[in-house]
């Protein structure tokens, strides 16, 4: 690790600790948001300890974060004591060690080297993937991330990609919208937990509203595979967390530098069928969904706008209800190709419309449920009512939207009617 770096990042926690006595000062006065501060403080030095060398600082900083009101001052001063003991720790090795002295030739080399090196070098065993060098062409990365060590962490570790690259680094969600309406990136790294907006906020922003296709990666401190899977929904091509390992992240910016970008739907196994890889593109401009005719019902109405959404966009008519007697009273009217229902809503819920829908109507129609109700009783329960698939919340976007392309490629090629 570079020398000026690591001093860097210890001057830091020089502030950090004066600011910790600031912060638990106003938390005990009963500021409102003192609390979110010390998280948002915490948060940051949990993902930055590691990458410096320092993993006692990520898991005191995690403890921080993650600790409840009554706990959170004997946390952080738990954490203060373990920045102080790192301070002093460098300071004693920096007066104890004299560095060796180089020869003329190799301190013109050290002084050439560049100064945003990789953090670590990537082992031979674990070469990545490179980028495709552009021609007069440089790498445009935005980097979007609040903790400022962190980010040149990142920084430092992208320059090794193939060819010149030039950086961006935003500490907010609202700089980062700016970056992206403003200028065309090639890569774009990012945290969840900004200032001011959620990340996933900011996803969905960049790829649904926007539609920019730049390949997005999620680097984060939130290790929850639910979180994980939403981000990937919203249009992330890449989830890492933090800490991380250099190599890897080299490896997944390069990957994701040299591969087309597309949803990887291969990922998503349906009854024993996969998606070949590179089949996406095609599957999305065929006719499995152009003229489809979905009913969703689904009393969330966010979740039911994101799914309407979609669906529409790869050619589908959708109708959304939002509890299940106005479901049925559609179906009893209207031919439909696919019917995703929720368990849990208002008037009559999933399972008695699943029962109504192959009993009294005798429609041979997919349908998936799509629930948070998971024990064995209830799946069982769906599929002897006759559910043509179960789906559990919270889900992947890409699984949902898999299964529904498969479950219409398979009626198709059945040459079934709807109903």
């Amino acid at each position: 690790m570079q020398e000026e770096l690591l001093t860097q990042y210890i001057d830091s926690l020089k502030s950090k600790i004066s600011r910790i006595d600031s912060l638990l000062r106003k938390f005990n006065e009963g500021n409102s948001k003192a609390g979110d501060n010390i998280r948002l403080l915490a948060h940051t030095l949990h993902g930055s300890g590691v990458s410096f060398g320092f993993p006692e600082i990520s898991e005191a900083g995690k403890n921080a974060e993650l600790a409840d009101k009554d706990a959170l001052p004997e946390k952080l001063l738990g954490l203060k004591k373990v920045m102080e003991t790192v301070v002093a720790a460098h300071r004693a090795n920096a007066g104890a060690l004299t560095p060796p002295q180089s020869s003329s030739s190799e301190q013109k080399a050290a002084n050439a080297a560049p100064a945003a090196a990789a953090v670590n070098t990537v082992t031979a065993e674990k070469q990545p993937q490179a980028a495709p060098e552009k021609k007069n062409s440089t790498l445009r990365v935005l980097i979007v991330d609040d903790d400022p060590e962190i980010s040149q962490s990142i920084r430092n570790v992208l320059a090794g990609l193939p060819g010149e690259q030039l950086f961006t680094l935003v500490d907010s969600g609202a700089k980062a919208q700016e970056a992206v309406v403003k200028n065309r990136y090639d890569l774009i790294v990012m945290d969840l937990l900004l200032p001011d907006k959620d990340g996933r906020e900011l996803i969905e922003l960049i790829k649904r509203e926007f539609r920019i296709v730049t390949p997005l990666l999620v680097l984060s401190s939130l290790q929850n595979d639910s979180v994980r899977i939403e981000c990937m929904g919203l249009g992330a091509d890449k989830y890492l967390t933090k800490p991380y390992y250099d190599d890897v992240l080299l490896e997944e910016t390069s990957k994701l530098l040299n591969r087309k970008l597309q949803k990887k739907l291969s990922l998503v196994p349906i009854n024993g069928e996969a998606v070949e890889d590179g089949e996406s593109d095609k599957i999305s401009r065929s006719s499995y969904l152009a003229g489809k005719s979905i009913l969703v019902a689904e009393d969330d109405k966010m979740q039911a706008s994101l799914i309407q959404q979609r669906l529409e966009e790869e050619g589908a008519t959708v109708k959304h209800v939002v509890n299940g007697r106005d479901a049925m009273q559609l179906l009893r009217s209207r031919e439909f190709s696919l019917l995703i229902l929720d368990v849990r809503m208002p008037v009559m819920d999933g399972f008695e419309v699943l029962q109504r829908v192959r009993q009294e109507l005798n429609l041979e129609l997919p349908i998936i449920m799509v629930t948070a109700m998971g024990s064995e009783d209830d799946i069982v329960r769906g599929y002897d009512l006759g559910v043509t698939d179960y789906i559990l919340k919270p889900y992947s976007e890409v699984q949902l939207f898999a299964r529904v392309k498969s479950l219409l490629k398979r009626k198709t090629n059945l040459g079934n009617n709807p109903r």
